[in-house]
């Protein structure tokens, strides 16, 4: 089996599979939706934003805006966002709509969530585990207070989680070996 044996799925074949793929793996499937909910119920409950993102932002709004990654105007520029990510991800929200880099930052908070789940699930799947390990693990990451408490408030921490995962996926993982958004033709 070579990466020359599966095709990208069509859109209303990659819907049914995705279906079918979250079915046949519940665990994911409650650890997704576990993740989701409990984000957006803290997000909608609390509102919290951290100092941080706001220290963040206003590095973004004033790079959209032309005045250089710093936080006030008239200053040169200063270092004062904890990543690289931390600055970027708001800034595209800034250059888009002005104003929206927080919400856009809580907002990846979520969809990053998804992502680390489905790393992990693809690593856990590579081990063998069963179902209801995976499920444990999956569930300690849906609904680790950390990355809730601090990805909601609009910290950036909790990506690095994401990507520490994907690293780990993608080290482990071969080329030719079969990705859920894609099927094997025979």
């Amino acid at each position: 089996m070579n990466i020359h044996s599966f095709k990208t799925v069509k859109s209303p074949d990659l819907f049914n599979n995705l279906l079918i793929y979250l079915k046949v793996n519940w665990a994911l499937t409650i650890a997704i939706f576990l993740a989701i909910s409990v984000r957006l119920t803290f997000w909608i409950y609390t509102d919290r934003t951290w100092e941080d993102a706001l220290i963040t932002t206003t590095h973004a709004m004033s790079a959209a805006e032309g005045i250089g990654l710093t936080h006030h105007a008239g200053e040169p520029p200063i270092h004062g966002f904890t990543s690289v990510l931390s600055v970027l991800i708001p800034l595209v929200a800034e250059v888009t709509v002005s104003g929206s880099g927080i919400f856009f930052l809580k907002l990846c908070s979520v969809i990053a969530s998804v992502f680390t789940l489905i790393y992990a699930h693809c690593i856990a799947k590579k081990y063998d585990l069963d179902q209801w390990s995976i499920l444990f693990i999956l569930v300690f990451l849906a609904c680790d207070y950390q990355h809730i408490f601090y990805g909601m408030a609009g910290v950036d921490q909790h990506f690095k989680s994401d990507v520490d995962l994907s690293y780990l996926f993608l080290s482990y993982s071969n080329i030719d070996q079969e990705f859920w958004l894609m099927r094997r033709e025979d």
